[in-house]
């Protein structure tokens, strides 16, 4: 079944896509705060395969919209709205990468190398020992316990934020293992060329995910965007205590 939250009053001009993949209801406070200004939309993501996910955003955003909106996409949502823009082309206005991980397989050892920087030894091993739990058969406990050590090692000064949704450990396992396949395989090379929405990047100068691995293919790709980098940030600024307000002025602006 789709499920789709509403802020705001139609119509509806922006779309939040969460990331994880598995996180449901992780982009309540940005929903919240965008609503003051727009009609926004936060589709849950019930999917598990990016097939299937692609089809059901397709289908949220033609039961709630007319014609062309803003997506805005944190993490893994970032990737999906970016498969959905180069399929349905007609439906996107512009496109907003928050947190975006990078396009191509050389940068991902950098992500690693930047998380167990922050954590202590014993961290560090319950947190490949996770990794490689989420490999295979995921419970919800190895998504809960993840994205503990994430947070921790992903943000700089987070403001509280208790999810009222369990992550979704499976769809992270299916989907997840499927997204890091079409990376390495140079898949979103291959299709950046094909975007023709404006594309405006956002992303915290402290998050592990390194903005090379954005920025350049969307060079390579002669993609047309803007970039907006965010000082004491991490992977999540509509979190962040001190990068908060520019956040939100960076994402109005392009609004």
């Amino acid at each position: 079944m789709n499920i789709t939250r509403r802020y705001g009053s139609a119509p509806y001009s922006v779309v939040l896509v969460h990331g994880g993949p598995g996180a449901k209801g992780s982009l309540k406070p940005m929903a919240e705060e965008l609503s003051l200004q727009n009609g926004v939309l936060e589709p849950f993501q019930t999917r598990y395969s990016i097939e299937e996910l692609i089809q059901e955003l397709h289908e949220q955003v033609c039961c709630e919209t007319d014609g062309a909106v803003t997506f805005v996409g944190h993490s893994w949502g970032a990737w999906l709205i970016i498969l959905f823009a180069v399929r349905y082309p007609e439906r996107v206005k512009q496109l907003v990468l928050v947190g975006c991980p990078p396009f191509e397989e050389k940068y991902v050892p950098q992500i690693m190398d930047n998380r167990l920087k922050r954590l202590s030894p014993g961290e560090r091993e319950r947190f490949e020992r996770c990794l490689r739990e989420l490999s295979g058969n995921a419970t919800d406990k190895d998504m809960e316990e993840l994205g503990k050590l994430v947070a921790q090692c992903d943000n700089y000064h987070v403001s509280d934020f208790t999810n009222e949704y369990e992550p979704d450990g499976q769809m992270y396992a299916r989907v997840w293992a499927e997204a890091a396949t079409l990376r390495r395989e140079g898949y979103f090379m291959k299709i950046l060329p094909r975007l023709r929405s404006e594309v405006h990047v956002i992303h915290g100068s402290l998050d592990p995910h390194p903005l090379d691995g954005i920025i350049e293919p969307l060079r390579e790709a002669k993609v047309n965007y803007d970039l907006h980098v965010l000082e004491r940030c991490g992977h999540s600024p509509f979190l962040e205590i001190e990068a908060e307000e520019e956040f939100y002025k960076s994402i109005g602006r392009v609004l």
